[in-house]
């Protein structure tokens, strides 16, 4: 699979191969990182905003107003997806990575449940978070990292 292609068009994770190359051209080259942010939330219904409360403190003022926006709804949908997935007492672990013209999301959950994009009717509330996500990153996908889930989405500075 071409890296460059939202990895949810299938229900097979992208490969750990495909990930870690990904991860090597965009993210681990020697000294591309140029600023980091992890966080951990529980299963609660402030996480959400809690976390892009943090995700905006951190990184106002670094990128583009219009690049803090896209952060802060594709993380909102990520994170807001495996918060539903979790279990009260699982943590879900968050990191956003700037590196050269990128964004790294990585949003890491212990749920067995491959993500999926669903069609949703006129009406419905729910079951959009993944085609946000696809049409605001270059590249989105998941793969199993041992008995955890990691989702992560792409966004060009």
């Amino acid at each position: 699979m071409d890296s460059r292609e939202p990895a949810a068009a299938t229900t097979a994770p992208t490969s750990s191969i495909t990930g870690r190359c990904f991860r090597l051209a965009h993210i681990d080259q020697p000294g591309a990182v140029l600023d980091t942010l992890t966080c951990v939330v529980r299963p609660h219904a402030s996480a959400v905003a809690a976390t892009r409360r943090r995700v905006h403190d951190h990184f106002a003022g670094r990128i583009s107003v219009d690049l803090l926006d896209d952060l802060e709804l594709v993380l909102s949908e990520l994170v807001a997806n495996a918060l539903a997935a979790s279990r009260p007492e699982e943590r879900v672990e968050i990191t956003v990575e700037q590196a050269g013209s990128s964004l790294l999301i990585e949003v890491v959950d212990q749920s067995a449940g491959a993500p999926r994009c669903r069609q949703s009717g006129l009406g419905d509330e729910r079951g959009r978070g993944l085609l946000i996500v696809e049409a605001l990153t270059s590249a989105w996908g998941w793969q199993r990292r041992g008995a955890a889930k990691v989702v992560w989405g792409l966004l060009a500075i």
